[in-house]
């Protein structure tokens, strides 16, 4: 999925769970779940993320392949346990939640994830072309959704 559908579920997703679990700094979660949804592209050097973070890209690419580890579960969990330890669990389950909602969306792509990589494979593949008109679509319905659920929690 491109970086504009990626961050429109993150949002979904962390503005849907503040909601109906009590975090604490509920916006500054929204925020953290929706940068850690451009994580996982920080393997490509064509992705927004690596737009802005280049060195790491750049060596990354040169090690691993895209939708590779970074597409993994282990990272999510491992980041969720490291906060944990350091007594900030609520960063970890903003962490978990961006991670998440974005190996979710490319899960429904045809290029899929491997969500155990580099172990034995658990690919799952959808049938959703990134970039393609069905995308788009998906993209401006998680739009209307997002500003519906946000109008009606503020109204």
């Amino acid at each position: 999925m491109m970086f504009r559908t990626h961050m429109a579920i993150c949002f979904l997703a962390a503005f849907a769970f503040v909601n109906v679990i009590s975090v604490a700094h509920p916006i500054l979660f929204v925020l953290i779940a929706m940068f850690v949804g451009s994580v996982p592209d920080i393997d490509t050097r064509h992705s927004k993320i690596a737009q802005t973070f280049p060195f790491i890209s750049y060596i990354l690419s040169f090690f691993i392949i895209h939708r590779g580890i970074t597409h993994s579960l282990l990272i999510p969990l491992g980041a969720y346990l490291l906060f944990d330890a350091l007594n900030v669990g609520w960063i970890g389950l903003a962490f978990v939640i961006g991670y998440a909602a974005h190996l979710a969306a490319d899960a429904l792509t045809k290029e899929g994830v491997n969500l155990l990589s580099p172990f034995p494979k658990l690919q799952i593949m959808g049938f959703i072309r990134t970039g393609g008109i069905l995308e788009s679509v998906i993209f401006y319905a998680v739009i209307v959704i997002n500003l519906l659920v946000v109008i009606n929690v503020f109204l």
